[in-house]
């Protein structure tokens, strides 16, 4: 039950922020994504955040701190995700 008090304040929190806050939250969750999605259909983590990071989206030392930022969280609980799927 704490587990969902937490994620509801997390959510309030995220609401109440501006729009550019929020946009800023779009790219992490896009390149998350396809880091997962990749990963899905075979390549190695190390191997898509050197293809993604290569492409100029955004640089791989920045990939790799959002996917350490996520590690522990499920998707299901990941406030990125929330915001998304709304």
């Amino acid at each position: 039950m704490a587990r969902r008090t937490t994620a509801g304040r997390q959510w309030g929190y995220f609401v109440r922020q501006s729009r550019v806050v929020k946009q800023r939250t779009i790219e992490p969750r896009a390149v998350i994504s396809q880091v997962e999605a990749l990963m899905e259909v075979g390549m190695t983590k190390s191997a898509v955040v050197d293809a993604l990071g290569s492409l100029g989206i955004t640089s791989a030392a920045r990939i790799w701190n959002w996917l350490g930022a996520v590690s522990r969280i499920s998707r299901h609980d990941r406030l990125l995700g929330r915001m998304m799927s709304r």
